[in-house]
């Protein structure tokens, strides 16, 4: 099972207890909600579905004993997330909610938080039950990273890419940790690379790093080798012709015109002085091309143009 979070949401400065579990637990109630997340804002999963997959994928099994402290560590957690569109700073979760007599977690994601998460434009497709059976300390966040840019342009002509050894240390949470590049290579970059090329039929893509050196000699970048496995290659090219035989057949028909006027003058009142009716035309693609599936459209329509008003005034 995988969840397609948008790459955007990745790139962020974390404040607060935000390691190895507490990642792999935000992706899984990210991944329980994501049918849901635009229509609801409450959601709730099972006690015993995050036990069982923590315990099978994980060897977890002093489950009760942390559950709730990390619940409440990414209830306590500070992003702030910077792109060339969007900047913010938001909780990771708006609430958590454990009741213990229905042995349920109900949460709230901030609602700008789904704005990052949804934004349509490059996604990660995460393997969430490889992603909560990582054991190395860094190998989760630096599995993030990579997959959020294996599908770049450039590595597709290139074969790799660099990021500044600063920035992929602020991905990965270390702040002012490991300064020494060789206590950050023995420590960190080795075990975690290691880690995911283990088992590349899981993780889908198998890498290799060379250290780049800058001013004065020192490791100034890491320049990342990814392939891809063929199976990967194989199933991305089965998707794309997919896509494009739904995009066909359904682009008429997924969603059928609406009835009448007065959509358009509530959207005009959500929109910001954007146009609803290109607006119509972009969230009609996008629910298409991510295979969205819609029951109110017209609920769902006025919540993309709400978003999308909003975004105007950031």
């Amino acid at each position: 099972a995988t969840v397609v979070i948008a790459v955007e949401a990745m790139k962020v400065k974390v404040e607060g207890k935000f390691r190895q579990r507490e990642r792999k637990l935000f992706v899984l109630l990210v991944h329980a909600a994501w049918n849901e997340l635009r229509e609801k804002t409450r959601h709730t999963i099972r006690v015993k579905d995050i036990r069982n997959i923590f315990r099978e994928v994980a060897g977890v099994k002093s489950f009760d004993d942390w559950l709730w402290e990390y619940l409440k560590n990414l209830a306590e957690v500070k992003v702030i997330y910077e792109s060339k569109r969007l900047k913010g700073i938001s909780r990771l979760v708006a609430s958590i909610m454990v009741d213990d007599e229905q042995k349920t977690v109900t949460y709230q994601i901030p609602e700008d938080l789904k704005d990052v998460l949804l934004t349509p434009e490059q996604y990660a497709r995460l393997k969430t039950h490889f992603l909560i059976g990582l054991k190395g300390k860094y190998s989760v966040a630096l599995y993030q990273v990579l997959e959020s840019k294996i599908n770049l342009n450039n590595i597709k002509r290139a074969g790799y890419i660099d990021i500044p050894l600063k920035e992929l240390k602020d991905w990965l949470g270390l702040g002012g940790e490991y300064n020494h590049w060789s206590h950050f290579q023995s420590r960190v970059l080795t075990p975690a690379v290691e880690e995911i090329n283990i088992n590349p039929m899981a993780t889908t893509f198998t890498v290799k790093v060379i250290p780049l050196k800058g001013k004065r000699n020192k490791i100034s970048a890491i320049r990342f080798f990814l392939s891809k496995t063929p199976e990967r290659i194989a199933q991305e090219k089965q998707i794309r012709l997919t896509k494009r035989t739904k995009q066909a057949t359904l682009t008429s028909k997924l969603i059928p015109p609406f009835r009448c006027t007065e959509i358009y003058e509530k959207a005009k009142k959500l929109a910001n002085g954007l146009d609803v009716y290109a607006l119509e035309v972009r969230w009609r693609e996008w629910v298409i091309e991510n295979d969205i599936e819609v029951n109110n459209s017209e609920a769902h329509f006025l919540s993309f143009v709400e978003t999308s008003g909003k975004r105007v005034q950031w």
